[in-house]
């Protein structure tokens, strides 16, 4: 693969084969997580929790950032709790993850910034042997084809700075 040659109007890249994702692509990204993404069951949940199944099983095409459970765990004490109490900020939360269209590793840049449905920048890295980082999640499976779009797990969950307001972290302060 040759990547980066620069365009008059952007960036191409070169590929020798078939973009496409080895896992079987029958359901949509939240039905495959179930199929092909172990290790998520916590990101699964929280889509459920958050009412947030129906959307994101219709909505198409989307890239969808899924957190590892392990992820998960490395949020402040409580504060997982708090997003589950707390549904609208869960929604804003998943939705932080959550970027339109389709984005596959083979068709990412350095310094590609994609806005996601919550509004945030996820601003994009590939180290030398193409693994992708979103805002500093590094990917752990990538490409993970859907009927309506595609999946990239990561190992950190992304909070925007701008996500909490300042009653939300007050609340969350008291509680803890």
């Amino acid at each position: 693969m040759e990547t980066d040659h620069q365009a008059s109007n952007g960036v191409l890249h070169v590929i020798y084969s078939v973009m496409d994702s080895v896992y079987h692509k029958g359901g949509s990204v939240v039905s495959q997580m179930v199929q092909s993404c172990p290790n998520t069951t916590t990101t699964l949940q929280l889509i459920y929790i958050a009412g947030l199944y129906p959307v994101l099983d219709k909505t198409n095409p989307i890239t969808l950032l899924v957190p590892t459970n392990s992820a998960w765990q490395y949020l402040p004490s409580g504060f997982l709790d708090h997003l589950i109490k707390t549904p609208s900020l869960l929604q804003k939360v998943l939705f932080a993850h959550t970027l339109p269209s389709s984005w596959y590793s083979a068709g990412l840049s350095r310094r590609d910034q994609i806005k996601s449905m919550f509004g945030n920048k996820i601003i994009i890295d590939k180290d030398r042997n193409g693994r992708v980082y979103w805002s500093g999640a590094s990917t752990t499976l990538s490409d993970v084809t859907a009927i309506n779009g595609v999946i990239q797990v990561i190992d950190k969950v992304i909070l925007p700075k701008h996500l909490l307001s300042l009653e939300e972290i007050r609340e969350f302060t008291k509680t803890n």
